[in-house]
């Protein structure tokens, strides 16, 4: 299957996939003298094309979480026009990969319930001793995450989080839009990760952030949020986003993102898409 890129035809063979990640190898950004309309055009027509091309792959939910991502960048209220040109991350709960993420199929699944995000139920027995399934996302890995660059989409990554280990004691980052500054996890110095704050806020008091526990909306406050690395037989979450650091999943992700830079962390649990 193919797709066009506006220059010249590629084949599904540009993307590097397996079950759980994505990586765009020969992307087509904007150049940034595009006119308005045509670099919100160009990015709704990578989302289209990318959906066409790997319909075989993408569950559902994911399709729908990735025609979501299409609207938002369409609208002026959610990107401005000079955002387009920068660098985005996406994080859908319930769209990654719970149990083995792999359908008779062959396709990605989401095995979540349709009707509500029970962070608890979803979570399953992850401790249960069964560590080869945890490589598989099994229990621990639920969202996906889009990262996209001046309109092009570079990489998918499906074993990805927005919970923490204790779902029902540690807080974690309520829905929304976040701005993100590249830095170190922790903050103070350490791995290269991702350093969440209130949307244009880069301020230390930029680092309180609205929480959600155990399934409530709360009006206590999550700090020190970051976006960083995520093991096999846990999340090493206290209410972070996270990654898998299997098949080098993690180390891709950040590659993608150059030290220091900003963009925005758009966060959503899809708790009302169809089960499939």
């Amino acid at each position: 299957m193919s797709f066009y890129d506006g220059t010249t035809m590629k084949t599904q063979g540009a993307y590097k996939y397996n079950a759980f990640k994505i990586l765009n190898t020969d992307p087509y950004y904007l150049t940034g003298s595009e006119s308005t309309a045509d670099k919100r055009t160009r990015l709704s027509e990578n989302v289209d094309n990318l959906i066409l091309s790997l319909s075989n792959q993408l569950s559902q939910r994911q399709v729908h979480c990735l025609e979501e991502m299409g609207s938002m960048f369409s609208s002026s209220a959610k990107f401005s026009t000079s955002e387009l040109m920068g660098i985005h991350e996406f994080r859908f709960e319930g769209a990654g990969c719970y149990r083995s993420g792999i359908d008779d199929d062959g396709r990605n699944t989401s095995r979540v319930s349709r009707v509500s995000i029970d962070f608890r139920n979803l979570n399953g027995e992850h401790n249960d001793g069964q560590p080869s399934d945890f490589n598989d996302g099994y229990g621990l890995y639920g969202a996906m995450a889009v990262v996209v660059r001046k309109a092009e989409i570079v990489a998918i990554f499906f074993r990805a989080s927005t919970l923490p280990d204790e779902m029902d004691k540690d807080a974690t980052l309520a829905e929304g839009i976040y701005s993100f500054k590249v830095g170190t996890h922790p903050i103070s110095g350490g791995y290269k990760a991702l350093n969440l704050y209130k949307l244009n806020n880069f301020s230390s008091s930029g680092r309180n952030l609205p929480a959600v526990i155990d399934n409530m909306n709360d009006d206590g406050i999550i700090s020190g949020v970051n976006s960083h690395m995520g093991h096999n037989t846990e999340r090493g979450s206290e209410g972070c986003p996270t990654i898998t650091k299997a098949n080098d999943d993690y180390d891709d992700y950040i590659a993608l993102f150059n030290s220091a830079e900003t963009g925005k962390f758009v966060l959503e649990r899809k708790c009302n898409l169809p089960n499939v």
